[in-house]
């Protein structure tokens, strides 16, 4: 059940029992500037169900400057892995255009980041360069 009153009413309705979800643990975040001389990068990519409408977005700043630039971008169709991968790639690229060698990228995507700093995963070169 999704806890909400249409689920209940249906499920009720016709007999059934009703288990409610976990509710989603809540997690306190605060952002933090990088040292001085760093960028970082705060990416997410999206995707709207399988193999649909993906979008990459990204928002950089450094430790002095509110910020220094964003992205945001509609792509293709594709799944939620290929646009975590695509909007890190498209962060790598803008800071590299940019000459900002010292960068430190935050992501969501866990296994992302692991295939960055892994030396035996796998990356899926397979998927299309997209900026």
């Amino acid at each position: 059940m999704e806890n909400s009153s249409w689920d209940l009413l249906i499920l009720r309705s016709v007999a059934l029992p009703c288990r409610l979800k976990n509710p989603p643990r809540i997690t306190h975040c605060q952002w933090s500037p990088p040292l001085l001389g760093w960028v970082k990068v705060n990416v997410d990519g999206c995707a709207r169900g399988q193999l649909g409408l993906i979008a990459a977005r990204g928002i950089l700043r450094n430790s002095s400057e509110p910020v220094l630039g964003y992205f945001a971008s509609k792509l293709e169709n594709g799944f939620s892995f290929e646009a975590e991968f695509v909007t890190t790639i498209i962060a790598i690229e803008i800071t590299s255009q940019r000459n900002w060698v010292f960068l430190r990228l935050e992501s969501d995507a866990i296994y992302i980041l692991r295939l960055l700093t892994s030396h035996s995963l796998q990356v899926p070169w397979y998927l299309p360069h997209l900026s």
